[in-house]
């Protein structure tokens, strides 16, 4: 999420799946309320469990848990995330917001082949299942809450007008600025002398990636067969600095650059397109100001509805 101003925010994958396991996994342990909200309920039980679950995905939070004020800031932060969750919740049912089992069965379908590619394998994600005593309903049956967030969301965008989203486009002109972005392909090789003699074959008319998956010797080629991708900023910091100027050399579609040389051996580039620096339309920067509306809503929610912590 890009604007993060606020308490509430959209979460990525990972944490997404950790919190559907949130709540099935946190049965058993102490019932004793840690949180408060509007008169519901965060036990002990259900942040600690969030605590052990987060540790299997990020075990560079071990250190931290083992120090004591490094852990409470932790459980701080966390549970402030579960109360985010909790009044989202709440204002769902305020808007007479439902979600429907067919909307739970899908997304439970897609979580499911996510997690599985995490742990290796399904097997190795029913076993780590099995040792959290967690089984398919308790994770179906809490993913269904995971589904309130977009749809509060996409509510909030439903309200704006086109002036709320032009006054948030004047605000922040940087963010909605679009820059320009290019779309290459390269093939690496040892020698400028390979590369000049597989650039003649290009320009004979071989295939750019036919060519790259038979001599590229770039590891990546067996998966990409040399294509870097349509997002490449011009002065992209995490690219090969002398690779970038020959790839800006580059001006028409379809081009391919002379030998260009870098840290990593002799490329050929293949510019693919490249697109100007432009403003986000109206709809493109609707979803950023329903974003925002959303953030500043629920920051003002927490501090005026009944939210008890009691760490």
């Amino acid at each position: 999420m890009l604007f993060k101003k606020g308490r509430v925010m959209k979460w990525g994958a990972v944490l997404l799946l950790l919190a559907m396991l949130l709540a099935a996994a946190g049965c058993g342990g102490s019932s004793k309320a840690v949180a408060e909200v509007n008169g519901e309920k965060i036990t002990r039980a259900q942040l600690d469990t969030y605590i052990n679950i987060l540790q299997l995905f990020m075990p560079q939070l071990e250190p931290m848990l083992k120090d004591k004020a490094g852990r409470s800031a932790l459980e701080g932060q966390i549970l402030d995330t579960m109360v985010d969750t909790v009044l989202i919740k709440q204002e769902a049912r305020k808007r007479n917001i439902v979600v429907t089992a067919e909307e739970t069965d899908a997304l439970y379908a897609q979580s499911k082949g996510q997690m599985a590619m995490m742990f290796g394998s399904e097997s190795e994600l029913d076993k780590k299942l099995k040792d959290l005593k967690i089984d398919e309903k308790d994770l179906k049956a809490f993913i269904g809450s995971s589904l309130y967030s977009d749809k509060v969301m996409a509510a909030f965008a439903e309200e704006l007008t086109d002036e709320d989203v032009v006054s948030f486009m004047e605000r922040y002109p940087d963010f909605v600025r679009v820059p320009s972005m290019l779309e290459l392909s390269h093939i690496l090789f040892e020698t400028e002398e390979e590369a000049l003699d597989a650039r003649e074959q290009l320009l004979a008319g071989e295939d750019f990636a036919s060519l790259a998956e038979e001599l590229s010797t770039d590891p990546s080629v067996a998966m990409n067969r040399g294509y870097l991708g349509n997002d490449i900023l011009p002065d992209a910091q995490d690219m090969d600095r002398d690779f970038m100027a020959g790839a800006n050399m580059l001006v028409e579609a379809g081009e391919v650059s002379e030998p260009v040389e870098s840290q990593f051996g002799w490329h050929l580039i293949k510019l693919h397109n490249r697109t100007e620096e432009s403003v986000m339309s109206l709809d493109e920067a609707r979803g950023f100001a329903a974003e925002e509306s959303f953030n500043s809503y629920f920051d003002a929610l927490y501090t005026e509805q009944s939210v008890k912590i009691f760490l």
